[in-house]
């Protein structure tokens, strides 16, 4: 059974009000954290090995490999985003 969102909450603000250390993913302490605990389960090369494996299937694609196709997405990006002026 998960706990509703209001309960962690609840819990994270007690926790810092008694002076407990929290770490929250998205900060660099959270990163930190969560590297190490990756590295205690799956291994010190976990990283290099999960890395391995993206590099294996990799097709050398990529914006990189057609610089004008990532001239022109960007243009279309660009284009998409722009705020336009309210009559």
């Amino acid at each position: 059974m998960t706990l509703p969102v209001w309960q962690y909450q609840e819990e994270f603000v007690l926790n810092l009000l008694k002076g407990e250390e929290q770490t929250m993913s998205g900060t660099k302490t959270g990163g930190v954290q969560a590297a190490s605990t990756n590295k205690k389960r799956y291994g010190k090369n976990f990283y290099e090995r999960i890395g391995a494996m993206g590099g294996k299937i990799s097709r050398g694609g990529g914006f990189a490999a057609n610089p004008e196709l990532a001239r022109t997405a960007g243009a279309k990006g660009g284009k998409a985003s722009r705020k336009t002026k309210t009559k």
